[in-house]
Parts: C-alpha cells; structure tokens; sequence
C-alpha cells in the first residue's frame, strides 16, 4: 500500500505514515478500491484488445495458469508464423526468421550435410519443434504480448476514446496478417538462406542423381533393379573431389564395385573406376559395362 499524502510505501496495517505523519485509515479504504478498480479497467481493455474471441483466450489464459503456462491452440500449432501474424505479432515471426537463418549458419561452420532430394530430419524437426511449442505455448505467448501491448497503450494515451481506438487497431486479428507473416519469413530467412553455403550429403547427391542417358531415373533406384545387396559409401574426401562407392552383387553372383567422382564446386559427376570380382576395367570396358547396365533395366523395365 502507498501513501496518498507523499506516495511513499507503507505497512498495509499503519495507521499514520512513518514518513510523513499522514492519516492513512481512509488511505486503506481508498487504495482498495483503486486498486479493485484499475484491475477491472485494464481486464475490460484486454478484452477490447483481444476482440471477438475475448472470450475463448480468456479460458484459455485460466487454463494456462494453473498447468504453468499450457494450454493447446490448434490454430498456433498447425499454421505457426501464420497464426502469428494473424494475431499481430510480426515480431515473433521476425525472431523465428533470425533463429532458422541462426541454425543454418551453425549447421554450415560443424559441417552438417543436409540430405538430398528429399526432407532433412533436421528441417523436419526444427518444424515440429516449433508447430509443437507454439501449439502448446502460444496461448502464454498471445497473453504476454497483449499485456504489453494493453499497458503501453494505456500509459501513452490520455484520454478513453483515443484509449479505445487504439486498443482496437493495434489488437484483434487481420486478414492480410498471414501474408505479412510469410514476406517475414521469406524476406529475413529464405532469400538470405538461398545465398548461403550448404554442406550436402555426397553419397545422396550421387545417388539421387541421374546418367545423362536416363535423366527421369536416380542411379540408386536403377542400380538396385539390377544389383543385390547395393551400399553406398564415401571413400574418398579432398579439397577438389569425393569417392562415392557403390558395391552390390550382380546376375552372375560377381562382386560389383563402381566408384563415382564428384566435384563438389561444379556438382558434377563422372564414373571413376568399376571392379569385378577384384578386376578393374579400363575405361573402354567400362563404357561397355555401362551400357549393359542401361540394356538390363530397359529390358527389366
């Protein structure tokens, strides 16, 4: 409780004020009623910044508070930076787009190789981190943002109309939030994104690949059409180009063995050397052996 004579705090329970000497009985009654007073005021501003859907954050704000902070929207959860800017909160969607641009960075410099050709357990898990936390936390987050938001308005204005108007076009929701939302994201992570360096797996960037003979069919799939028990291995890493072995078991029981070298700075490709059964062909034999690899699968196919 403060006084209301020097605005100084004071035991609840005094009856005089020990800095002033001021009465503070008619203080206490005074105080209480203020204070019960603003409360009321800023919840029925909350709910005016908040909107049509007042009422369900406000089961939903309860909820959180007695579970620390859950409480499910699935709207949070399913659309994230959507459902953000959706709710005005583009400043989230901008640290959302400094933490995804953050990640790439780090996983570049501990050399991470993204998987290729298809959706990286990393990305994968970024994104159901943040549909999840969202999912559970979003409710929390919206409440915090829209206490600020209130309190800010609340101290800036001066008079209940300009108070009002305020709340009213700086809460709410807006249709054209989602479409902010993803420039955000495009704007701060995806555009800087394509210019940075990434570090791709060697072996999938083989093996998802193509001969130019066959360009609609991966070397791994026509590979494991002709030969049994394929694997596929990184033997060699330089600073100029990278060994991809394949080894796998042909018609006639022989042992395969066919080494692609890939150069990383033009991600281009060649047949470097094939084996079998331990005998390795010279390049004449091995244009040979690769078009009896192309004759098998057309005739598989």
């Amino acid at each position: 409780m403060y006084c209301s004579n020097c605005g100084e705090e004071v035991d609840p329970n005094a009856h005089i004020c020990p800095y002033c000497s001021h009465p503070l009985q008619d203080n206490q009654a005074a105080a209480v009623d203020t204070d019960n007073s603003e409360e009321v005021t800023f919840e029925e501003d909350m709910q005016l910044f908040v909107g049509r859907n007042h009422a369900f954050y406000d089961k939903k704000w309860k909820k959180a508070e007695e579970k620390n902070g859950v409480s499910f929207n699935f709207a949070a959860f399913f659309l994230s930076a959507l459902w953000l800017g959706y709710r005005k909160m583009y400043k989230l969607v901008l640290y959302m787009a400094l933490l995804f641009l953050a990640i790439d960075l780090i996983l570049y410099f501990i050399g991470y190789e993204y998987e290729f050709a298809r959706v990286d357990p990393i990305d994968q898990g970024i994104n159901i981190g943040v549909a999840v936390t969202l999912g559970i936390y979003g409710n929390y987050l919206y409440k915090k943002e829209a206490e600020k938001r209130v309190q800010t308005i609340r101290n800036t204005t001066t008079t209940t109309d300009e108070k009002e108007k305020q709340l009213q076009n700086k809460g709410g929701k807006v249709w054209y939030g989602p479409l902010l939302a993803a420039l955000i994201l495009i704007g701060v992570y995806v555009v800087p994104a394509s210019f940075l360096p990434v570090n791709f797996n060697v072996v999938d960037e083989v093996r998802y690949s193509s001969f130019y003979e066959y360009p609609d069919v991966e070397i791994g799939v026509m590979f494991d059409s002709i030969f049994d028990n394929g694997e596929w291995d990184h033997v060699e890493d330089n600073d100029t180009y990278d060994i991809v072995e394949y080894t796998g078991v042909d018609s006639q029981n022989d042992d395969i063995a066919i080494q692609f070298q890939s150069y990383p700075d033009s991600e281009e490709f060649e047949v470097f050397a094939v084996t079998i059964d331990g005998m390795e062909l010279d390049v004449f034999d091995i244009n040979l052996f690769l078009e009896d690899i192309f004759n098998e699968y057309d005739n598989v196919y």
